[in-house]
């Protein structure tokens, strides 16, 4: 096994050559090229098989090749794929961006908000959903038995309540 260049693996080009097999963004191509307006590298790399890799560029990365064969064999379900694709991907994505939910349980410290971008101590609106129940579970769970740890308590139940809303709303 050998290199061209610094771009792929002699056997990525053999693939790409002999077989038929590209890369995400070269396959999309390739797609809307056939008549599959909207097909993208996500599209591609999220939905259409894939059983064959090859390392690519001068640091070995292994990228996923995909089979025009097999796409051709299984059209119709990937036409509807992509269509149900282009209804999802206009729906707006929001995430829920905390700075330091991993570092402190007290939700009452949260540096938090919600945006539409993903991107570092970001988190899906589900995945944020379930890190509060586990908070609000441990939070309702201990037993307050002063008036102070009484209104911690009742401080870290509203911040999470609050969090909630604004997760609910969106």
């Amino acid at each position: 096994m050998g290199y061209i260049g610094y771009s792929k693996s002699v056997n990525a080009a053999n693939a790409e050559e002999e077989e038929g097999r590209l890369p995400a963004t070269k396959f999309a191509k390739w797609l809307r090229e056939k008549g599959y307006k909207g097909a993208t590298s996500a599209f591609v790399k999220d939905v259409v098989h894939t059983d064959e890799w090859h390392h690519t560029s001068c640091k070995y990365n292994m990228t996923d090749y995909f089979c025009k064969i097999h796409f051709f064999e299984n059209r119709k379900k990937y036409r509807k794929a992509l269509e149900e694709w282009k209804k999802r991907s206009k729906i707006k994505n929001r995430y829920f961006k905390c700075w330091n939910v991993c570092r402190t349980s007290d939700p009452r410290r949260w540096d938090w908000k919600i945006t539409p971008r993903w991107g570092n101590h970001c988190m899906s609106m589900s995945d944020a959903l379930k890190e509060i129940k586990t908070v609000l579970a441990e939070v309702e769970s201990t037993e307050a038995i002063g008036k102070v740890k009484q209104r911690i308590r009742r401080e870290k139940l509203e911040a999470l309540d609050n969090i909630k809303k604004a997760l609910l709303d969106v």
